[in-house]
């Protein structure tokens, strides 16, 4: 019997009203259904009850059947009137897809939803305290970036710099200029490749994620696309699809490789060694870390790709991220991409190709 079933079986005894043994009736209907795994039909009795009975809600008479529903994690801070919301919306959804499992099963079971959590999720950093009424109050600032990011733009930058500086280390860039191919599309060829192959590594990495925590016992390499992630607008709540989530969490990271692309091309127009190549082409992505980028104004800050680092906190809308849209975000990316392919494009039309010794 569940913590709800006794609490509501004392409080029947004790009134028992039509509402009480209503409740009750749910309750262990509910729990014979989750003993016999037939969460499919638990879902659709769970939702009938609560609309067909609000007052279940209202005073919490069905415990963690429908909480669980409403569980965020992390440290969103939520009030009862805005758990109620996320637990209905995200319960209609499991019955309207007719999804055979229930949330929290999927929070820790399901492959897909782990991998999510684990690689875009969100976090924080302690930079400083005080003492504030006898109590320590802590406080926090978004890292920069998120351990997946760093490790997918330190790849996506070496591959580009490996791509573009790969005639000059074989010895074949005077061959290549002798094509029928004019020199700026072989360029072009090459970063659609390479971009191409990056992100084909990225969707495949997260396959290889999923396929092996869902071989993990009690896991499954399934998950809920359409399981609605939840973030804050004010005082309300913007739902998205998983699906739609990762597509973007993808998209940006793409975005970032199609700047770092442009970025990379005209620094090879000028530079020969490609240890420095890759130096000058990372600057964008230390520049956060290093506060380099704090030597501006924060509404400078905006309008460089380096005050991006951080996706999760973007499609989240918090800390620094709270007023950024991703559609003038993107325009951004595609703004210095088209911009650094257009000076790389010029530079190399008039043959430029060295600023000077120095650098080469």
């Amino acid at each position: 019997m569940t913590q709800a079933e006794q609490q509501l079986q004392r409080v029947r005894r004790q009134d028992p009203s039509a509402e009480n043994i209503a409740a009750y009736a749910t309750c262990h209907r509910l729990r014979k259904m989750l003993n016999q795994n037939q969460y499919r039909e638990m879902n659709r009795v769970l939702l009938t009850a609560i609309e067909s009975h609000p007052e279940f809600v209202a005073y919490d008479k069905l415990g963690l059947f429908f909480q669980s529903y409403g569980h965020t994690g992390g440290d969103t801070i939520l009030n009862s009137a805005q758990v109620e919301d996320i637990a209905r919306t995200r319960l209609r959804q499991y019955v309207a897809q007719g999804r055979d499992s229930l949330m929290w099963l999927d929070d820790r079971q399901s492959a897909l939803s782990y991998v999510y959590d684990t690689l875009f999720g969100v976090t924080t950093h302690v930079y400083k305290w005080a003492v504030v009424e006898g109590h320590i109050q802590y406080y926090s600032k978004l890292n920069y970036g998120t351990p997946f990011t760093w490790i997918f733009l330190c790849y996506a930058v070496l591959a580009l710099v490996v791509s573009f500086t790969y005639d000059r280390r074989n010895e074949t860039e005077r061959l290549m200029r002798i094509t029928p191919r004019a020199d700026q599309q072989m360029q072009l060829v090459r970063a659609g490749v390479t971009l191409l192959a990056i992100a084909g590594t990225l969707i495949g990495a997260l396959l290889v994620a999923v396929l092996v925590n869902g071989a993990l016992p009690n896991h499954s390499a399934g998950g809920p696309w359409f399981y609605p992630t939840i973030r804050l607008n004010g005082a309300s709540i913007i739902y998205t699809p998983l699906w739609l989530a990762l597509s973007r969490q993808i998209g940006i990271l793409m975005l970032w490789a199609l700047v770092l692309s442009g970025l990379v091309f005209v620094v090879t127009r000028f530079v020969a060694n490609p240890t420095l190549v890759l130096l000058i082409s990372a600057l964008p992505l230390y520049a956060g870390p290093t506060h380099l980028l704090e030597l501006l104004p924060l509404s400078s800050q905006a309008l460089l790709p380096s005050y991006y680092l951080n996706p999760p906190a973007m499609l989240l809308h918090i800390y620094q991220y709270a007023g950024t849209n991703l559609g003038h975000a993107g325009i951004l990316f595609v703004g210095w991409a088209l911009g650094a392919w257009l000076i790389g494009a010029i530079v190399q039309r008039i043959g430029y190709r060295r600023l000077g010794p120095w650098l080469n």
